[in-house]
């Protein structure tokens, strides 16, 4: 089966917001930036929307690999490598939908759908693991859509949960 891959006129990017929470539900620490869609997760998009495959995002994947070390776009690369992947956490997802200018059935957008997917690691999950890179997985665990380095590493404690939320925009 040919794969294709999304070219002009569809725009996808994300944006994460990771916060670490301690025993009372507190915020102590955020960290928040945007990104870009990987290749690999342009063309599943592409291949989902042809209907040439039925994969759907359902794991926020956490590593250690701050620097990126591991410079592959594909997640069965990342994964392969000793020790990168620390933990496949599934994720809820919240379709928000896109909303419309004018009368009913026009074709001004107004805002464009967004996803938003949430894993949680939980107080009693990764304590002491220095967590260093992010990324959106599909259900298969062998793609990825999107990828990103924290910069520094976030050393998770006990006691304390760490909530990641990653939103993907779809627009035109």
């Amino acid at each position: 089966m040919k794969s294709l891959k999304i070219r002009d006129g569809i725009d996808t990017t994300g944006a994460i917001n990771i916060q670490v929470l301690d025993k009372d539900g507190k915020v102590v620490y955020v960290w928040e930036d945007h990104n870009l869609i990987v290749e690999e997760g342009k063309t599943t998009i592409a291949n989902i929307l042809l209907g040439l495959s039925t994969e759907s995002v359902g794991f926020i994947s956490v590593g250690d690999d701050v620097t990126m070390e591991v410079d592959s776009n594909r997640y069965s690369v990342i994964k392969a490598t000793a020790g990168r992947v620390l933990a496949e956490i599934p994720v809820t997802k919240v379709l928000i939908p896109a909303t419309f200018l004018g009368a009913p059935n026009q074709d001004t957008l107004a805002t464009p759908p967004v996803a938003k997917f949430t894993a949680t690691i939980e107080e009693d999950e990764l304590n002491g693991a220095s967590l260093g890179e992010v990324m959106l997985v599909f259900n298969s665990k062998a793609r990825m859509l999107s990828r990103k380095s924290l910069g520094s590493a976030i050393t998770k404690a006990a006691g304390f949960k760490i909530q990641i939320v990653w939103f993907i925009v779809i627009s035109s």
